[in-house]
């Protein structure tokens, strides 16, 4: 059961920070909300994982801060990039 409210914490918190980048961003068009509220979830689900592999495995508040560090740097990352080559 834990495992399953982890996982729907997980993608809360990147939808939540995707659309909220969404909303901020340049076009404003329902693609940009798709697209950031994907890289939210897999963001949020990067930082995760790479925190279990790094065993420092720790829930709650540390588990949530770590998933939106890793959606806004996801999101952050695609932005910058696409910018830089002109997508």
């Amino acid at each position: 059961m834990n495992a399953v409210l982890t996982a729907l914490g997980i993608v809360a918190v990147g939808i939540a920070i995707g659309l909220a980048a969404g909303r901020f961003t340049r076009g404003r068009v329902p693609e940009v909300f798709f697209t950031s509220a994907v890289l939210g979830v897999s963001g949020a689900l990067a930082a995760t994982l790479l925190g279990i592999a790094l065993d420092c495995s720790l829930w709650g508040f540390v588990g949530l801060m770590r998933a939106t560090v890793g959606a806004v740097v996801t999101i952050a990352l695609y932005h910058l990039l696409s910018e830089t080559l002109g997508v």
